[in-house]
């Protein structure tokens, strides 16, 4: 909530309750493929050991908060595969990732 109250954007502000739980368990490449592909929305990424969330406002406005960094703006499709595998570094990969929407109330 703190993310989504900190960007200077309205649209953000209801995107806040959570949808069914997906299992990405895949590459990171893929990982963050399917993550990009989908619709605008806040979406958690759960792994064994770390919790991050990303942002699509739209096709061209996507963020990813990493509780350790920060904000990224994500601008293309290798910064976001980029930042997933840094917060992905300390998964521990026999264990799955789980994505979780956030929808509008």
């Amino acid at each position: 909530a703190s993310l989504l109250h900190s960007l200077p954007l309205e649209e953000a502000y209801n995107l806040l309750k959570l949808r069914v739980r997906e299992d990405d368990a895949k590459t990171d490449a893929q990982l963050a493929a399917s993550i990009q592909a989908k619709s605008p929305g806040v979406y958690g990424i759960y792994t064994s050991s770390h919790h991050v969330l990303y942002v699509k406002l739209d096709g061209l406005r996507q963020y990813l908060f990493d509780p350790y960094i920060g904000v990224i703006t994500v601008s293309s499709p290798d910064l976001l595969k980029t930042a997933l595998e840094n917060s992905l570094a300390s998964h521990d990969r026999s264990k799955k990732i789980l994505v979780d929407q956030y929808t509008p109330r």
